[in-house]
């Protein structure tokens, strides 16, 4: 088991009452309270990556993966492709205004 520090907090007389649990459980409240917490001081898009993670559905590229993309020539940037007619997003606009 890690290491323990002992900390004293002072509560309402309510919580307190509520909180007259075995002390595993209290650790356990207090380790969801503090997810809960830190989940909300991040931002929706950061919450949305981690989710994405947890799930499987993103990983993180090796190394070996970015080195062999960069050393790529043929995977450099290419310029725009030129077209005529609208932008891609006026057509976007223009159907989000359909619905």
């Amino acid at each position: 088991m890690a290491a323990t520090i002992e900390i004293r907090v002072e509560v309402p007389e309510e919580m307190a009452r509520r909180l007259d649990r075995p002390q595993m459980e209290i650790i356990r409240i207090l380790e969801l309270g503090l997810q809960q917490y830190e989940a909300a001081k991040k931002s929706p898009p950061a919450r949305v990556m981690e989710a994405l993670r947890e799930t499987g559905l993103i990983t993180q590229l090796g190394s070996d993966i970015l080195q062999r993309y960069a050393a790529d020539e043929t995977r450099r940037r290419q310029p725009p492709l030129r077209t005529e007619g609208k932008p891609a997003s006026q057509f976007i606009i223009e159907e989000r205004d359909r619905w």
